[in-house]
């Protein structure tokens, strides 16, 4: 669960950002007779590729981790993301170990269940947390083929590239969550948004939405 939104006002800065959204459809919901889009999503069982309402998760994931300096200090984030491209969950630690990989994974296959597939590199501490925890789950780690994520990591550090850097874990752990949360914005995996005239000003209405909530 990707749980901080880094660009919502500093009071609201520990909303979760799964709990923003159903505020969002709550109102909406409560404002509007017809069944809204992630309504009618859920009730069928079938979210599009390029719908209105968040994806469900797909069953392949790709997991890696990457680093990045917090007040002169190497932090791993691990990231995992879908076949749709969609961001599935975040985490910012102060280790590379099998504690930090279990944490992520058991955070991530709580919320979203267990896949059928994960792809990673040949990282030990990655294959030990995933035989261990979703063992039917098939671990592939051929050459390349963990190159979606490897490039989705390219836009977090394009996010904090013009940065001045980050000073501390709890800024760090902010932005780097809220990243992806307006990526998924931007790809339309939320309803947010969704009555947007044109993809590009996606994010501008979606945050137009929450503004009217928090």
């Amino acid at each position: 669960m990707i749980e901080q939104v880094a660009l919502v006002p500093w009071s609201h800065r520990d909303y979760d950002a799964t709990r923003i959204v159903e505020l969002v459809i709550h109102r909406r919901s409560s404002s509007e007779r017809r069944p809204t889009a992630l309504q009618n999503c859920r009730a069928s069982g079938d979210c599009r590729a390029s719908g209105d309402c968040r994806h469900a998760v797909g069953h392949r994931w790709f997991v890696d981790e990457t680093s990045v300096k917090v007040a002169g200090v190497w932090r791993y984030v691990y990231r995992a993301v879908d076949g749709h491209g969609q961001v599935i969950d975040v985490l910012v630690s102060r280790r590379r170990d099998i504690a930090a990989a279990r944490t992520f994974f058991a955070a991530a296959l709580a919320a979203h269940g267990a896949p059928v597939e994960v792809v990673t590199d040949r990282a030990a501490a990655l294959a030990h947390i995933i035989a261990e925890l979703n063992p039917d789950a098939a671990h592939n780690t051929d050459q390349y083929a963990n190159n979606r994520i490897e490039c989705d990591h390219g836009r977090l550090k394009a996010r904090l590239r013009p940065m001045r850097g980050l000073k501390r874990d709890r800024t760090a752990s902010v932005i780097i969550r809220g990243q992806p949360f307006v990526q998924n914005l931007r790809r339309g995996h939320y309803e947010l948004g969704a009555d947007a005239r044109h993809r590009l000003v996606r994010v501008a209405a979606a945050f137009d939405e929450l503004a009217t909530t928090i």
